[in-house]
């Protein structure tokens, strides 16, 4: 070309374009046909030059092509393609193309306007929702920052931890049985005349049981007394010849002899008059009365059975695994379901020198104290042996006790604030707990009002009026609280003596 200009033609870059921006006319729309572009037509003139549409900047414009000869353009031709060039507005500000070709795509290749319209509305709709939760929780930052000044405080009732020994038991059945079961007999043969016990009846040592008719027994008495007083007077009477030398001494020996034997039958007779009174051996319950008045009795027949009542024994039988622990006078505690209103105490007697070989348990011999002759022999007994005490154990009603599933928890006051311990429970009492872990002596501990607490809730303690009527006493050791004495739990005998060197304290 002589003339120096470069010369733009159509077809040879329209398809260059299209490889280059396949990505973009997709979005844009592609043209209906890029052979055809020649015949486009501009709107001015007759002029049949192929129209292009240039990218410059931001903007689009659409203009012929240039002549292939060179000074072919006039002015006015120049001026008249200036005013004809089409705007067209670029899809986004952001992204200018600078210099670059784009055709007007036609109407099968605009994209989906309802496919648009339904994206655009999800994404406002996720913007919206996404706002709303960011003003939402600015909102409850906001209410809860301007909210905390205001909190006032919580009245709670409280109650000081405190110590008390704790005696850790080891838990037995057994039965009752007397320590001394004996069948009254009676000494001679004799009618009975009188009967002074019944079936059940609490007798005391010496008292009048049966009387046999006596009668008889009475005489001989009164025979053998006079023959004693005649032989007394005789054995006087030869001493006194004696001294005088009136006697010779065998006759003094006869004279002695004479009076001894006469007392001794004396002796005699009064005992078979006594035997005709059958007493009682010693304290204890008639189980059974076995006689009737009027019925004639030998000697070695039974009149009755007496047993044993204060103390009474309990047998139960300990596995041979503790039998190292376990020393005579050990504190016991008893309950029977038969008076469940009532504890029985004592202590361990005597530890059996066997083990059963199936049973790998030895029988243990405790004696418990039953002045109200409550328990007979046979009663099936709940038995705990005191094997340790824990001497300084914290202790806290049971009511501070805050359960969430598997963990216990209690409100501890520290500077009038709620704070929330996890506790672990070593023993329950009735209202009472033992604490392990989490709350030591001292520490204030929340009892009433818990539910209305969380962590750092200001509070306004006071000591709990309430505790007193569940019968508890703070800082009062277990074998002094109400509550605990009125269930006769095993808590409250007094510690056991102190052991030898073979027995050994668990730790608990």
């Amino acid at each position: 070309m002589a003339c120096g200009h470069r010369h733009l033609s159509a077809k040879p870059i329209i398809p260059k374009l299209l490889r280059r921006h396949a990505t973009r006319f997709r979005h844009r729309g592609a043209p209906e046909d890029i052979h055809s572009i020649n015949a486009v037509k501009p709107k001015y003139g007759n002029n049949s030059r192929p129209l292009l549409v240039v990218a410059d900047g931001c903007r689009s414009r659409v203009m012929p092509a240039r002549p292939t000869t060179c000074g072919s353009d006039t002015h006015a031709q120049h001026t008249a393609r200036q005013a004809d060039y089409r705007q067209v507005p670029c899809e986004s500000d952001a992204e200018p193309m600078p210099n670059r070709l784009h055709m007007t795509p036609p109407a099968h290749h605009q994209p989906d306007q309802r496919f648009h319209g339904i994206r655009r509305a999800m994404a406002l709709t996720v913007v919206a929702v996404l706002a709303g939760l960011i003003g939402a929780c600015a909102g409850d930052d906001t209410e809860s920052n301007a909210s905390a000044p205001e909190q006032t405080s919580v009245r709670v009732g409280v109650v000081e931890a405190w110590t008390s020994p704790v005696h850790q038991t080891l838990s037995l059945v057994g039965s009752t049985r007397a320590i001394d079961t004996v069948s009254v007999t009676a000494q001679v043969t004799g009618i009975v005349s009188w009967i002074g016990f019944d079936d059940e009846d609490i007798v005391e040592d010496g008292d009048l049981l049966v009387r046999l008719d006596d009668r008889r027994a009475v005489a001989d008495l009164r025979a053998s007394h006079a023959r004693r007083d005649r032989a007394r007077l005789r054995f006087e009477r030869t001493e006194s010849a004696f001294g005088r030398g009136a006697v010779n001494q065998a006759e003094l020996d006869d004279a002695r002899t004479g009076l001894d034997e006469s007392e001794a039958e004396a002796e005699r007779a009064e005992a078979v008059l006594a035997d005709h009174s059958i007493r009682a051996p010693f304290d204890g319950r008639i189980t059974r009365r076995l006689i009737s008045l009027g019925a004639l009795v030998s000697p070695g027949d039974a009149v009755g059975i007496l047993n044993t009542v204060d103390p009474i024994e309990v047998v139960f039988s300990v596995p041979e695994n503790h039998l190292g622990i376990l020393t005579p006078g050990l504190p016991v505690h008893a309950t029977t379901p038969a008076y469940r209103d009532h504890s029985f105490e004592g202590r361990l007697a005597a530890i059996g020198v066997q083990v059963d070989p199936l049973s790998r348990a030895a029988e243990v011999f405790a004696r418990i104290d039953n002045p109200d002759a409550l328990l007979r022999p046979g009663q099936f007994m709940q038995v705990s042996l005191y094997i340790a005490t824990r001497e300084n154990a914290v202790i806290i009603p049971e009511s501070a006790l805050v359960v969430e599933g598997a963990r216990v928890e209690a409100f501890v006051i520290e500077d009038n604030k709620a704070t929330r311990r996890r506790v672990r429970v070593q023993e329950r009492f009735p209202g009472l707990v033992e604490i392990a872990e989490g709350i030591r002596a001292g520490d204030i501990v929340v009892t009433s009002g818990v539910q209305k607490l969380r962590e750092g809730t200001p509070v306004d303690p006071e000591q709990d009026p309430d505790l007193e009527s569940l019968g508890v006493i703070a800082g009062a050791p277990l074998d002094q609280q109400p509550v605990i004495a009125s269930t006769r739990r095993a808590t409250i005998i007094p510690p056991a003596p102190t052991r030898t060197s073979g027995t050994q304290d668990s730790d608990g």
